[in-house]
């Protein structure tokens, strides 16, 4: 029986290893949480999915704008970026995000924009508010309060200010 036992161990840290190939990590703070949200709606954004991005906007912000209304904001924001840049309207486009910073229960999450690889350099990174409400983060225009604000080229750099969670 006791030549087994280090036969067995051995199987399952295998097993186990084997098993967390290809896996998400898990992140081990706001930032790391807020990266991996990011990806998630920039990669729905890549993708064209806009009715899956509209899931990583704050709810208080979708009680202000309609699906419909933001999602025409998006793909015209899209629709710009490609024709600064000279691409056709089928080229794709990815959006890489990167944390600027985090302060408490917000973030700036700058974009890098790519096409085929090679980065756009028509303009700076823009940069997109997230709060983070009951432990999850969410894309948030700091004029959320206006109605469908966000999407915009050539905004002023944001401040980051703390949220107050209403």
């Amino acid at each position: 029986m006791r030549p087994l036992i280090p036969a067995i161990a051995t199987l399952v840290i295998f097993a186990t290893a084997c098993g967390a190939n290809g896996s998400t990590p898990t992140p081990s703070s706001p930032e790391g949480f807020l990266l991996l949200r990011a990806q998630q709606a920039f990669g729905a954004v890549s993708a064209g999915n806009w009715e899956e991005v509209y899931q990583f906007v704050s709810r208080r912000s979708q009680e202000r704008c309609a699906a419909e209304d933001f999602t025409v904001g998006g793909i015209n924001y899209v629709r710009v970026v490609r024709g600064l840049d000279g691409l056709s309207e089928d080229a794709p486009l990815t959006l890489r995000p990167t944390i600027k910073v985090v302060t408490g229960n917000a973030g700036l999450v700058a974009i890098n924009f790519l096409s085929n690889g090679q980065r756009l350099d028509f303009l700076e990174d823009e940069q997109f508010r997230w709060v983070l409400i009951d432990g999850v983060w969410w894309m948030e225009h700091d004029a959320w309060k206006d109605g469908c604000t966000g999407w915009k080229l050539f905004e002023e750099p944001r401040e980051l200010v703390p949220v107050k969670q209403d």
